[in-house]
């Protein structure tokens, strides 16, 4: 069935990652200017949700999650296929963002769903958890207390997020002034000068739960 999805998905490349199961992706195609960008809600599955500037607190492993799927997707070719139109941009996502869309993402042929399951960063929903494939990796991932299973680490996956507005950024600038600064890429250019988004510097965020994809495919087989 997943070969069958594939060979009638569109190719994109993945621009950014929102969150552990969203994905921004983008058309090949720059020569005739900005390529087309869908937000694609991955379906079947869902991931912890992040906080946001109003408040609200990271679920635990939101973050540890979206950087799994950022370091897995971002600037990677994909194909793609929407399975059902959203009625908007995403929650809390600002005025004139793109809106969502539902479908899957396959990188190199393997559902993007199927990897984050196995490796315990999604969990399954709706008719997918009747999937007996997909049932099978979660509860392998469940059992091997990978990923968000692994309760013992919930609570120091959570960040403490300095938003802007917070500190004092005249002082952050002078502290880091021409001196390297580890950050995360939070999204790539589709045109010269090819100038990425970052996050950082990454003390702002509190040690963050940095995790490392295994070599692709890398799916866990179910016990």
């Amino acid at each position: 069935m997943a070969a069958e999805f594939v060979s009638k998905g569109l190719p994109a490349i993945v621009k950014a990652v929102p969150s552990g199961d969203t994905l921004l992706v983008m058309g090949a195609d720059s020569s005739r200017g900005p390529p087309p960008e869908k937000l694609i809600s991955l379906t079947g599955i869902s991931s912890p949700r992040l906080g946001n500037r109003n408040g609200t607190p990271d679920q635990p492993f939101a973050w540890a999650a979206r950087e799994y799927l950022r370091k897995l997707c971002i600037g990677k070719s994909i194909t793609f296929v929407i399975e059902s139109a959203g009625t908007g941009p995403a929650s809390g996502a600002p005025a004139g963002a793109t809106p969502r869309e539902f479908g899957s993402v396959y990188l190199d042929g393997v559902p993007v769903q199927r990897l984050l399951v196995a490796e315990g960063w999604a969990k399954l929903k709706g008719a997918a958890a009747q999937d007996e494939e997909l049932a099978a990796l979660q509860i392998a991932a469940e059992r091997a207390q990978v990923g968000m299973h692994n309760e013992a680490a919930a609570a120091s996956s959570v960040r403490a997020v300095q938003w802007a507005g917070t500190f004092d950024v005249n002082a952050l600038l002078e502290r880091h002034m021409r001196k390297p600064v580890q950050a995360v890429i939070e999204q790539a250019s589709a045109k010269p000068p090819n100038t990425p988004r970052c996050i950082g510097p990454m003390p702002l965020c509190g040690p963050p739960p940095y995790v490392n994809p295994p070599p692709h495919p890398s799916a866990r087989k179910p016990e």
